[in-house]
């Protein structure tokens, strides 16, 4: 007898298996497993993913999709300024802490991803640098940076400083919650120091758009 039609065959499958790799990690999640519990045959599911790798990219480009979505519904609630470069940030810390997925990616990138990040592209990093300077190039046109701020540099301080995140476990042995979230905190403390207020109000919403919109895409078009 034919298994019964999933609606949505392949979102059900990146919801369960992001449950899957929060509580038992990559290297013991097993496709066999996950297909069950979709409600499907292990070969229909490497249909859909022919590896868990590839399963796990595209758990990143959905979550990255609906991250920026969720950073630019929140900007647009007036609790937050688009046009400050600290509120933007702590918007971003506050959509990661609200993704289990991807506070444990942070905190156990090896554990909950395997060697799936290292096979992805690359390219995706610079990327998002490229539309976080035209952003910061757009806010210190407006008056919105202090002068003197060297955007490049800048620019390729938080670039660095996310990639870094992704490493920190790694290297420097098991981090806590408490103590990321003190740190995207303090990053945005220091971004603060580098604003200034403008003397009317200002608007940049074009760059800031074409950066989630970018994002957005990038992660479509993968």
């Amino acid at each position: 007898m034919p298994r019964p039609t999933i609606t949505d065959r392949r979102s059900k499958v990146l919801a369960v298996a992001r449950d899957l790799l929060v509580r038992d990690g990559f290297k013991a999640m097993k496709m066999t497993t996950l297909a069950q519990l979709v409600g499907i045959g292990t070969g229909a599911l490497y249909l859909e993913f022919e590896s868990k790798s590839s399963l796990v990219e595209e758990l990143l480009r959905d979550g990255t999709r609906v991250m920026a979505q969720d950073v630019a519904r929140r900007l647009s609630m007036g609790k937050h300024d688009p046009t400050k470069l600290s509120d933007v940030y702590l918007v971003g810390a506050e959509v990661l802490f609200a993704d289990p997925f991807y506070t444990a990616a942070f905190l156990d990138p090896d554990g909950v991803l395997g060697d799936a990040v290292a096979s992805m592209h690359q390219d995706r990093y610079k990327t998002r640098h490229d539309g976080l300077r035209d952003y910061l190039h757009e806010l210190s046109e407006a008056g919105l940076l202090k002068e003197g701020v060297d955007l490049e540099g800048l620019a390729l301080t938080m670039s660095s400083y996310t990639i870094g995140l992704l490493t920190a476990a790694r290297i420097l042995g098991p981090i806590s919650a408490e103590h990321l979230r003190a740190s995207l905190i303090t990053m945005a403390d220091l971004l603060g120091g580098l604003e200034r207020i403008p003397s009317a109000h200002v608007e940049v919403p074009e760059a800031y758009s074409q950066m989630l919109n970018r994002l957005t895409k990038e992660n479509l078009d993968d």
